[in-house]
């Protein structure tokens, strides 16, 4: 993390222009991890939410083109001359991280009565399934944030991968 900006930066190899491929992914790594821990774990919130918005901004100020021609580059703080489809999908995971990091999560209380049912003992084929269920799925009303940030997640991938081609 930059100590001016709070944005995300490779020190290991940025400043140098000389990261490796799995180096340039982390940083997208890294915004998703702190976007997940601030939904599961919502005291951290304080402490990875300003360097997820410091990187946002700084991602998608390093984002050019429209349309379906849009790349951004790997350094969210200067020049680089570093860009393709992976810098894009990071620039993507961090402003997409301010969105996953305000759902709240299904509450383990909501799950739990979710997949709880009170069958009869003499019933036979009985079994711990939600009520009306008979894959033992969750109901959709029940999925809440999990699930629509899945669909959400898959078509913004698919469509920055669609765009890059």
């Amino acid at each position: 993390m930059d100590a001016d900006t709070r944005a995300l930066v490779e020190i290991a190899c940025e400043s140098r222009e000389n990261c490796d491929v799995d180096q340039r992914a982390f940083k997208g790594i890294t915004a998703r991890s702190y976007a997940r821990a601030i939904q599961v774990a919502p005291y951290t919130r304080n402490l990875l939410r300003p360097t997820l918005e410091a990187s946002a901004e700084a991602a998608a100020e390093k984002c050019t083109g429209e349309g379906t021609e849009i790349e951004c580059s790997f350094s969210w703080l200067e020049e680089d001359g570093m860009s393709g489809l992976g810098e894009t999908f990071n620039a993507l995971e961090v402003v997409q991280g301010l969105l996953y990091s305000d759902e709240n999560i299904v509450s383990t209380e909501a799950r739990d009565k979710a997949n709880s049912t009170s069958p009869s003992p003499s019933s036979p084929g009985s079994s711990n399934r939600p009520s009306g269920s008979s894959t033992g799925a969750v109901p959709a009303e029940t999925t809440g944030a999990a699930g629509r940030n899945t669909v959400v997640m898959a078509g913004l991938g698919f469509a920055a991968m669609v765009a890059m081609l």
